[in-house]
């Protein structure tokens, strides 16, 4: 299950950062940065200095997109290696109208399932990893207090199982439920832009 989710050094985009972690899952893995659309460009703008101002939106589209032309510089302003200003998604998705809104609105939708995606399978591989080391341990102390034969000693052993087995009971609703709430809000909020974005 967890590789399905899997974004290595191949599958990463361009500004994708490693992970540093110590979590079951996530060492290894890329992630998106933060975009903050005020600053940062649309990677798919072909006109990135076509304008830094809705109004000032006039210069001739180029055929390099934003993602390649321009350059993250000082105090979050991103230029061209000519030291052109690159206008920033924000100001390209209300001048480009429906079509630049709902194409900045799908990379950022894209950009926040790739963040969550790996946080669930974060989730999901330690919730296996726990609920298979708590399901062990209860059928290694279920199995010796069977074959014990004090019957003081017997009854820890089956009670210390029953509370094993309850536990990785009680911790797989709480990943199941954690899971569930995170896929069905993220549902709710992408209907929601899906209406406003027709």
């Amino acid at each position: 299950m967890k590789d399905a989710y899997t974004v290595d050094s191949v599958t990463k985009d361009p500004d994708s950062q490693l992970v540093d972690s110590n979590d079951l899952l996530l060492k290894g893995q890329y992630v998106p940065p933060a975009f903050n659309l005020y600053q940062a460009p649309y990677p798919g703008d072909v006109n990135p200095t076509g304008g830094t101002t809705a109004a000032n939106n006039n210069k001739p589209a180029t055929s390099t997109p934003a993602s390649i032309l321009c350059i993250s510089g000082t105090g979050g302003v991103y230029k061209t290696t000519e030291s052109e200003q690159c206008r920033s998604a924000y100001v390209y998705a209300i001048s480009s109208g429906k079509e630049g809104r709902n194409a900045l609105m799908g990379f950022l939708i894209r950009r926040s399932d790739d963040i969550c995606h790996l946080h669930e399978a974060g989730i999901i591989s330690v919730g296996t990893t726990s609920n298979f080391s708590l399901s062990e341990l209860a059928t290694i102390l279920g199995g010796v207090g069977a074959l014990v034969t004090p019957v003081a000693t017997a009854h820890v052993l089956s009670g210390s199982a029953a509370i094993v087995n309850a536990t990785r009971d009680n911790f797989n609703q709480v990943f199941f439920l954690c899971g569930n709430s995170v896929s069905y809000r993220r549902r709710v909020a992408r209907d929601t832009f899906g209406r406003r974005s027709g």
